[in-house]
């Protein structure tokens, strides 16, 4: 920990997020790309700091899923949405973020094939 403020709230230098071209093209043509990056950035980010925040904490919901849903596929799927809607209400309700702006392309009958 370093006594003096550096700037930096967050330190994530050895973190790498991978943003999913495909996805990010047909998020495109219905934001700019600019506010497409930001937001799948602030996505991430939520991620890291909020939900699941550890790998323990995922492995726990993964495991608890498959105990739910008895399915290892399954359960994988209902961890990774929970998780999700998590980070994402996490980006809408407590940060200023650009992502909050473009709930409606993923509302139910809008979503990104």
């Amino acid at each position: 920990m370093q006594e003096k403020a550096a700037g930096i709230g967050l330190e994530m230098k050895q973190k790498q997020m991978i943003l999913n071209s495909a996805f990010l093209s047909q998020l495109k043509e219905r934001i700019p790309e600019e506010q497409a990056i930001e937001a799948l950035l602030d996505h991430g980010i939520s991620h890291y700091t909020y939900c699941p925040w550890d790998f323990h904490t995922h492995v726990q919901l993964y495991a608890d899923a498959k105990r739910v849903v008895n399915d290892k596929f399954l359960a994988k799927r209902v961890a990774n949405y929970f998780i999700d809607v998590v980070a994402d209400t996490h980006c809408v309700k407590k940060r200023t973020t650009v992502f909050q702006n473009y709930a409606a392309p993923f509302q139910k009958g809008k979503s990104i094939k």
